[in-house]
Formats: C-alpha cells, sequence, structure tokens
C-alpha cells in the first residue's frame, strides 16, 4: 500500500510540473556568439580580406592625417548625405556615398553635440553658438546665439530647432528670427535628442519624467515617470503611436503616446541607457552588460537575444550591423537572430553610422577613413 502511495504521489508531482512547465510562456531564442573569424576591419590597411564573401564591400577609403598634415580626427559624424569629420578645430565635410571632401569649416571650438541637416543647411552647435554651414562648401552663413549649452543633438521643428539642456530646460529656438519661441521644462537634464510626432514633442528629463508637449507653443500634455526606485535613464523611440523607454533597474516600458499611459514593462536584464532602436516591426533593446533584445512592439515578447552585442551599427536588407563588446561587428538575421559571420575591428578603431543606413565608416584617431557596405 505504501508503495502504491508513493508511486501515486510522484504521479501527481509529475503531472503539476508538467502542467505548469505547459503554461509559461516560451522562453526567447538566445543566439550564442559566433567566434571572431580572420580578416580584420582596419581602415589604415587594404580592403580586408574576403570581405565580398559577407555581402560587403569598401565603399571608399582616406586618409585625412595624410592629407591635412596630421590633424588627429576628435569626432565623425553623419548628417543628412555628409560624413563630417572634426578634426584640429576643423570640421571636414565629406560626400557619404563617394568620399570626395567637398569642403571644411572652421570651427569656434570643439562640437558638443551631432550636427543636423535643415533643409540646405547644416547646424553646428559650439559651447552657445549655433553655426549655420553651407553643407557643399563649408561656408559659415550665420552665427546665432540660442543662449542654450545643448547636452544632446539638436531636433529639427518646423522654421526652428529643439535644444535641451543640463537644467532640463527644452527651447524651441527659431532659425529665422534667432529667438526662443518657448521655454518648457523636463524636469531633469536633457541627455537624449527630443522626439517630434506631427504637432507633439517628447523628451525625458534624465533620472525624471517623460514629458509630452504641443510643438506649436511647449505646453504640457502629459507627463509620466515610473514608480520608485526605478528611474529613467535612456532616450525615446516613437513609432505606431508608441513610445519605448528604458530605466536604471533595466525595465524597458511603452507607452501610449497620445496619453502617457503605461502598456507594458519587461525586465532587460540590465540597466538601460540607449534608447531602443525599431526595425522593421521589431523592437531592438542594449541593456548594459547584458544580452541585446530582440522584441515584438506590441507586448514584453522577446523573439530572440544576442548575448553581447552592445549597439546597432547599420541596418542591411536582411540582417542587423552590430558592434560587440569584444570589439567586433557581427552580422546577424533580424528574423532569427542567428550570427552569419563576426570580424574584428583592428585596436583602437571607432564606428560612426546612422543604424537605419546599410553603410558604417571605421577610423582611427591619426586619420584613416574606410567606408563599408552591404552589396547591392
Amino acid at each position: 500500500m505504501e508503495i502504491r502511495q508513493r508511486a501515486l504521489l510522484g504521479c501527481a508531482i509529475a503531472v503539476t510540473i508538467l502542467l505548469f512547465a505547459c503554461g509559461m510562456p516560451q522562453s526567447a531564442v538566445v543566439v550564442s556568439a559566433g567566434p571572431a573569424v580572420s580578416g580584420v576591419l582596419n581602415p589604415a590597411g587594404v580592403a580586408p580580406e574576403g570581405l565580398e564573401s559577407v555581402g560587403m564591400y569598401v565603399l571608399w577609403q582616406h586618409d585625412l592625417g595624410q592629407i591635412e598634415g596630421g590633424k588627429e580626427i576628435r569626432e565623425v559624424y553623419l548628417a543628412g548625405d555628409n560624413l563630417l569629420v572634426e578634426a584640429g578645430g576643423t570640421l571636414f565635410l565629406f560626400d557619404a556615398a563617394k568620399g570626395f571632401c567637398k569642403g571644411a569649416a572652421s570651427l569656434k571650438g570643439i562640437l558638443d553635440q551631432a550636427p543636423v541637416m535643415v533643409g540646405n543647411s547644416l547646424y553646428l552647435m559650439c559651447g552657445t553658438w549655433l553655426l549655420d554651414v553651407n553643407p557643399d562648401s563649408g561656408e559659415i552663413r550665420r552665427d546665432l546665439a540660442p543662449r542654450v549649452a545643448a547636452t544632446c543633438a539638436p531636433v529639427p521643428y518646423p522654421g526652428s530647432l529643439l535644444l535641451g539642456d543640463a537644467t532640463g530646460r527644452v527651447v524651441r529656438f527659431g532659425l529665422e528670427t534667432g529667438e526662443h519661441v518657448w521655454l518648457a521644462s523636463a524636469e531633469g537634464a536633457v541627455t537624449t535628442p527630443p522626439v517630434v510626432d506631427g504637432k507633439s514633442v517628447y523628451v525625458v528629463g534624465y533620472k525624471a519624467k517623460a514629458v509630452a508637449m504641443t510643438g506649436s507653443e511647449g505646453k504640457d500634455l502629459w507627463t509620466w515617470s515610473p514608480a520608485p526606485p526605478s528611474q529613467l535613464t535612456s532616450g525615446l523611440m516613437f513609432a505606431d503611436g508608441r513610445l519605448y523607454v528604458g530605466d536604471n533597474r533595466g525595465f524597458v516600458y511603452c507607452l501610449l503616446a497620445e496619453a502617457g499611459v503605461p502598456v507594458w514593462k519587461y525586465a532587460a536584464g540590465g540597466p538601460v541607457s540607449l534608447a531602443p532602436e525599431f526595425v522593421r516591426g521589431k523592437l531592438l533593446v542594449f541593456p548594459y552588460k547584458s544580452a541585446a533584445l530582440c522584441m515584438d512592439p506590441a507586448g514584453p515578447t522577446v523573439l530572440w537575444e544576442h548575448p553581447d552585442a552592445q549597439r546597432l551599427l547599420a541596418t542591411g536588407k536582411k540582417g542587423l550591423y552590430l558592434l560587440t563588446r569584444d570589439n567586433c561587428v557581427a552580422y546577424v538575421s533580424l528574423e532569427t537572430g542567428e550570427e552569419k559571420w563576426r570580424r574584428p575591428l583592428v585596436k583602437d578603431c571607432a564606428v560612426a553610422s546612422d543604424p537605419s543606413r546599410d553603410t558604417f565608416y571605421i577610423y582611427l584617431r591619426s586619420g584613416p577613413i574606410m567606408a563599408i557596405r552591404e552589396l547591392p
């Protein structure tokens, strides 16, 4: 009798475990990192070995150090069709696709934020100065004084730029009048660019609140912050009427943009400081020192994970180019997360890119620059 009871008890426990397991959500596919292969990406060398075999080619190559007498590159930016290279107090304007130098602008200091294109003008923030530059020649057309020490890249809004600073101010600065159209507060340092959707502007105050305001007057529409001790630490991503943002405790939140109402939150595994990316209907999240997540933006469902990707470099026809923590460029399938190949970057190499494009630019501070693009 005792043996029979033990057998029945064992069956009951097994059935319970089976039922519990069936009721749990399915785990995401965890894709292991592939080994680094030969063919180091080196902007100072020749075209990397076997690059075309992985669907890439060298678009163009330059050495600014040789051309400009050893000037060291401080930073490289993309703005519109321009690759902008800051070196030795000068901003060199390259055609991003063809690689020829169109001109140069003499700066009033170092660039504090990424430049931005508005129409046929390139705007540069140097301290509290805003320079209006001809993108075809580098000629400085106007010196504007918005009286804002910007702490994030300027964002275009019709006839103006949106600027944020360390005190939490958000300023709409008129490009024709040279005056403030309005001033609002995000209640925390504005370290990430505001997001514009139609007539609304959304901004995050660092470790404070997400704020929605009217673009015309800067009037608050709503504010939202997560429950303590969570604090917002990433920029915003807007897509399909929703906002996505991350916090210092590793949560990613989805909000209805119209009302600031939370739809869902998900524990991403590490603090989130980079704004989520939205690529072809999928949400990408890069937590600090944790696996990168590809999620269904409609709900907190993880489709796949990559163990050591730290940011998105570029988007190809079928996959993503990721910068990994071991200083490699990895190409993964957008649909499955499977890593197709991985190429190491030479020591001290930096990368500039626009995640929405299929090209990225690798460079050394000493001057060599190489543009690498996906084969058509």
